[in-house]
């Protein structure tokens, strides 16, 4: 799990810059994640997510906390391995489906 949460952070430049969903972040987690979700390159896509999968210890758990549910769903559903949304908490301030901070009021 660490060597996938440490490709995030080490793209994002911080471990706490979760201000805006990892598929708009111009690094290369983000572009990794924009390739994920590729219609017109499926095998790109495919290795992408494997490449992912296997840095996060092939875990689909330590998958999602890392680039979102979201982000991992489509991966996850086309290898027959999609768990559950995580769960909202009341206190949680990042968004479980995309990864990003938000603030609550």
């Amino acid at each position: 799990m660490r060597s996938c949460l440490t490709l995030v952070d080490a793209s994002t430049h911080t471990r706490s810059d979760r201000t805006t969903p990892i598929d708009r972040h111009p690094t290369l987690a983000g572009h990794l994640v924009r390739l994920l979700s590729s219609v017109l390159l499926p095998n790109t896509a495919f290795g992408v997510g494997e490449f992912l999968y296997n840095l996060c210890d092939r875990s689909p758990e330590h998958l999602v906390r890392a680039i979102g549910y979201g982000n991992a769903s489509g991966f996850l559903q086309n290898r027959g391995e999609l768990i559950p949304p995580p769960a909202a908490t009341a206190t949680a301030t990042v968004m479980p489906v995309v990864a990003y901070r938000f603030w609550a009021p």
